[in-house]
């Protein structure tokens, strides 16, 4: 019971964060985020720099790679906000 009032909780915490993220999305402190953890992330990268980005979100961290010259294949669980991933 407990366990599934924690995931039902969950649920409607990102639920209601949802509403908002692309607001975030839009802010330069998001951007100067994603490219520098895009940076660091490349850097680390030997051999092929081959990326799989699970829960790839809008994207915008698959994009930053991608433009470093990764390949990038992003997946996101959920397929009603599939179609804002780019």
């Amino acid at each position: 019971m407990a366990n599934r009032l924690a995931s039902r909780l969950e649920a409607a915490f990102w639920s209601l964060q949802s509403l908002t993220w692309d607001d975030y999305l839009v802010l330069p402190e998001f951007q100067a985020e994603v490219d520098t953890t895009a940076r660091l992330l490349a850097e680390r990268l030997d051999g092929p720099r081959r990326v799989l980005d699970l829960g790839c979100g809008t994207g915008s961290h698959s994009l930053a790679l991608a433009g470093l010259g990764c390949t990038v294949a992003a997946l996101r669980r959920r397929l009603e906000r599939f179609n804002e991933s780019r």
